[in-house]
């Protein structure tokens, strides 16, 4: 596990995203950064890199990138007898992590430390997320819309 951070955050912003990112201040299995962190006993240390996001949900499109160590890109998935993008969603009415989130195809490529190899074409979770120290905020929660605010995108390599 490594964690990225734009360079251009604080350091209250480094130091408050650095205990949300290992789930730090979270009740034991409210959130995935909670389960990544328990899952990952190999931490590298934190980097500090410019970062890209640009995600359209609606489209099941977007892009990642952390200068010099991963880019990432979605793309919609396209139906196997047409052709055509073709959109699916998984609703989790309970799930800790999401309640709904947009399935499509992405491709990433890595040049820092963590190398993965071959990750062309995988799955992509992409879900507009809004979490405490407790999971999932219901309030907050609803369809999504391709103006959010908090978007994650994550590929599943």
């Amino acid at each position: 596990m490594q964690i990225i951070i734009d360079e251009s955050s604080s350091s209250a912003q480094r130091a408050a995203l650095q205990t949300i990112l290992t789930g730090g201040n979270t009740e034991e299995m409210a959130t995935f950064w909670w389960v990544f962190a328990a899952m990952s006993p190999n931490k590298l240390e934190t980097i500090y890199r410019p970062l890209e996001i640009s995600i359209d949900l609606e489209q099941r499109a977007g892009r990642v990138s952390a200068k010099g160590v991963f880019e990432t890109y979605a793309e919609p998935s396209l139906n196997p007898l047409s052709g055509e993008p073709h959109r699916a969603r998984i609703n989790v009415p309970n799930g800790f992590e999401f309640r709904m989130t947009e399935i499509a195809r992405g491709t990433t490529r890595t040049t820092g430390v963590m190398e993965m190899r071959n990750n062309k074409d995988s799955h992509v979770h992409m879900v507009e997320i809004h979490i405490n120290g407790e999971g999932v905020l219901e309030a907050a929660w609803r369809e999504p819309s391709p103006r959010c605010v908090t978007t994650v995108l994550l590929n599943g390599f």
